[in-house]
């Protein structure tokens, strides 16, 4: 415990006060030299090039640290929990995504296939209005 909030618990017991539950005095634990404006182009190079979700996640992690540096622990976790939900959701869109493009594929081949097969009916059917 930092010597700091021994005094808040040490001051709150001499005046008869009920001592703090959490430490009112914080610091942070990552002294990155990477702003928020960093850490936003990480994010969005992460998204271009198509990383896995769990990754992207992680990096919006660093993102809700930088962008909400002074808030509790508890917002904190629940934004991380919005976070992997949304990383959960995205994978989820990604593989919905990557079976459509499977399956629309087979279609526009078979899209393909009857738009010849209708080209050459419609030559055929012109060869014998002109032969008739």
């Amino acid at each position: 415990m930092r010597p700091e909030n021994k005094l808040v618990r040490l001051v709150a017991k001499w005046a008869g006060e009920e001592e703090p539950t959490e430490d009112l005095v914080t610091y942070p634990d990552d002294f990155s030299v990477r702003e928020l404006r960093d850490e936003l182009d990480i994010a969005m190079q992460l998204s271009l090039v198509g990383v896995p979700e769990m990754i992207r996640s992680e990096q919006m992690k660093n993102v809700v640290e930088k962008l909400f540096p002074a808030v509790g622990r508890d917002l904190i976790e629940k934004l991380r929990s919005e976070v992997d939900k949304w990383a959960k959701d995205l994978k989820e869109k990604s593989d919905l995504e990557m079976t459509m493009a499977a399956q629309g594929g087979t279609v526009l081949e078979e899209a393909r296939r009857n738009r010849d097969r209708s080209g050459s009916k419609q030559s055929d059917t012109k060869s014998r209005e002109e032969a008739a």
